[in-house]
C-alpha cells in the first residue's frame, strides 16, 4: 500500500525536493563559515525561496502589441531641391500615368564592377543587364536602364545620385 502511495514520479519530486532543502541549508552553514564565504557571495548571491517569489510577482506586464497596418502601397520619393538640369520642364508630366525613361551616364569616378553593383542594388536590374548597361554607357555616353511612372523614376534617379552615379530622367510622354 504504502508502494503505491509512493509512485515513481511522486517520489522522485519528493526526494529531489527534500535532497534539495537539506543540501541548500547545510551548504548555506558551510559556506557562510567558510573561509572563502565572501569571495561566493560576492559571486553569485543567495536568495530565500520568499525573495524568489516576491520577485516573480512583482514582474512588469509584457507590453501590448499593436499591429501596425499600411495605408499606401507606393515607394517611399525623396524630393530634393534638383534632380537635373531638366526640373522645370519635368514638372508638368509628373502625373496621369505617364513613363519616364531613367538613362545613366558614362562615369569616370567608379570602376566598372562598382557601376554594375550599384544597377544591381539600386535599380534592381540583374547582373547582367546592369554589366550590358554599364558597356553601352560607356560606349556610347549614356544608357537607358529602364521606363518607370515618375516616382519610381525619381526614386531610383535620387538614389543612384546619392552614389555618385551620373543619371537622367526624361518623359516618355502619356499613356
Amino acid at each position: 500500500m504504502m508502494m503505491n502511495l509512493l509512485s515513481k514520479p511522486f517520489a522522485t519530486v519528493f526526494v529531489t525536493t527534500f535532497l534539495l532543502l537539506l543540501a541548500s541549508s547545510s551548504c548555506c552553514q558551510a559556506l557562510t563559515s567558510s573561509p572563502t564565504a565572501n569571495r561566493i557571495s560576492s559571486i553569485m548571491p543567495l536568495y530565500s525561496a520568499a525573495s524568489a517569489a516576491a520577485a516573480t510577482t512583482l514582474a512588469p506586464e509584457a507590453p501590448s502589441v499593436t499591429k501596425v497596418t499600411r495605408t499606401s502601397t507606393t515607394a517611399p520619393t525623396v524630393t530634393p531641391d534638383k534632380v537635373n538640369d531638366k526640373s522645370a520642364e519635368q514638372s508638368d508630366f509628373k502625373g496621369d500615368g505617364s513613363l519616364w525613361e531613367i538613362r545613366i551616364l558614362d562615369n569616370d569616378h567608379h570602376f566598372d564592377y562598382q557601376v554594375a553593383e550599384i544597377l544591381v542594388k539600386v535599380a534592381e536590374l540583374s547582373e547582367l543587364q546592369a554589366f550590358r548597361a554599364m558597356r553601352t554607357a560607356e560606349k556610347q555616353g549614356s544608357c537607358s536602364i529602364g521606363e518607370y511612372d515618375y516616382e519610381m523614376a525619381e526614386h531610383y534617379t535620387h538614389a543612384l545620385l546619392d552614389h555618385q552615379l551620373g543619371c537622367e530622367m526624361n518623359p516618355l510622354g502619356f499613356m
